[in-house]
């Protein structure tokens, strides 16, 4: 009898040495610095789930605001507020400020902000003074208003305190008036490679530091008042890929492209004056290219990779376009009187090219003129996409009947087809 409960005694002992220890257990038995690390990627309501778990977990991981900062948040790299589950915007400004002065490693930040509520411009101020020297990314993504703006002091102090900053992203608005706004930084000095500011409008002083102080720039989206032949370095901007520019005054040189080798994006709206290359000249990397001026001369180009065109209007033909760009796949334009006659004549000799899709914007009041004149273009291409204000020609049609039957629509197109366009 004791030789049995002994030899069950044994075997208790046995399975219970055998069973795996708590999570939290094992946990405990890793080094503080490896515990510390695999809190940068949880998100903030499961480091403060763990922080609970235990006191020797909570006093690595604590997300407390006062008293010394726990090495989780001391040495926390990455601050973005999908992943803090809106737990930084739900913070008030002083909250938000001492998380600040706990995070004082901070590489990256990122807030998306879709209330009124949870934008609030000293917080960019505290973030700049506790974590400016090592921040590389900075993003804050709002509904443009002006009750989202940005003071301008504070805009450029964010600039100027962040020497590391490689990307920048900000589309509220900036208050203070036409100033400048960037710090007066030196000739490649920095290291920005994207500068998305979309509704800040740069001085030309600010546009020529921006494009000469950062050689890496890769992506630049922003208002520049004007430009002249000194913002964009003669050496060029060898990185820069992409570049979308609100353009209200003065005029935008198409030589200028020479000094962007690398451009595959480029998109200028704002009104400024488009002026023709003065010689040829062949992008090679430019595949997008939107440039909304009243009309612009495409002559000297010549854009062997562009896929996607779209402008007002243009001084050339679509044969001719096709000719400048024999990738072209979608074209985009304001519709005009010579533009329909044009496609008329391609209905009957296709010589568009690898052309798929055509849209075009023409007055609501004018489409009962024009629709039915792009019939025989679209009966011609089955294959081609042709849209008129964003729609098919067919749903065009349609909707100008009163119950857009195929009888009402071929009664339609019969009664207006040439006659409106001789008096359009």
């Amino acid at each position: 009898g004791s030789a049995s409960s002994s030899s069950a005694a044994n075997a208790a002992e046995s399975a219970s040495a055998n069973k795996p220890a708590p999570i939290k257990s094992r946990l405990l038995r890793m080094p503080a610095d490896i515990i510390t690390s695999i809190s940068q990627f949880l998100e903030f309501p499961s480091i403060a789930a763990l922080a609970r778990s235990s006191s020797a977990l909570n006093s690595l991981t604590s997300l407390k605001l006062k008293g010394q900062p726990s090495p989780a948040l001391h040495r926390r790299l990455i601050l973005d507020d999908p992943s803090s589950k809106h737990a930084f915007t739900a913070l008030s400004t002083t909250q938000q400020a001492k998380l600040f002065e706990r995070m004082q490693h901070l590489q990256r930040f990122s807030a998306q902000l879709h209330g009124l509520g949870a934008w609030n411009p000293q917080w960019v101020d505290h973030l700049v003074k506790a974590a400016g020297a090592s921040l590389t990314c900075f993003g804050v993504y709002l509904q443009p208003s002006t009750n989202t703006s940005l003071p301008a002091a504070s805009f450029t102090a964010l600039l100027s305190s962040c020497p590391r900053l490689h990307w920048f992203t900000f589309t509220g608005f900036v208050s203070g008036g036409p100033t400048n706004l960037l710090p007066d930084w030196k000739s490649n000095s920095g290291a920005l490679r994207e500068f998305n500011a979309a509704y800040a409008m740069l001085s030309t002083r600010d546009a020529r530091l921006l494009l000469h102080a950062h050689p890496h720039l890769e992506c630049v989206y922003t208002g520049v008042q004007s430009l002249n032949d000194d913002t964009i370095p003669v050496g060029g901007c060898p990185a820069l890929s992409s570049l979308t520019l609100d353009l209200p005054d003065g005029e935008f040189k198409l030589d200028w492209l020479s000094r962007l080798p690398a451009l595959v994006d480029l998109d200028l709206f704002g009104g400024a004056e488009i002026t023709p290359c003065s010689k040829p000249l062949r992008l090679d990397a430019l595949q997008l290219l939107v440039l909304y001026s009243v009309t612009v001369d495409l002559s000297q180009l010549k854009l062997p990779l562009l896929h996607s065109l779209a402008v007002n209007m243009c001084e050339q033909s679509l044969r001719e376009v096709a000719q400048i760009a024999p990738r072209l796949v979608e074209f985009r334009a304001m519709l005009t009187s010579q533009l329909v006659l044009e496609l008329a004549e391609q209905s009957k000799r296709p010589a568009l090219g690898k052309l798929e899709r055509l849209s075009f914007t023409v007055l609501e009041s004018l489409e009962t003129v024009f629709a039915p004149l792009l019939v025989p273009l679209v009966a011609a291409r089955p294959r081609l996409t042709v849209h008129l204000n964003e729609r098919s020609v067919r749903k065009c049609l349609t909707s100008l009947t009163e119950h857009g039957t195929r009888e009402e629509v071929s009664e339609f197109i019969s009664k207006r087809f040439f006659s409106d366009l001789l008096n359009c």
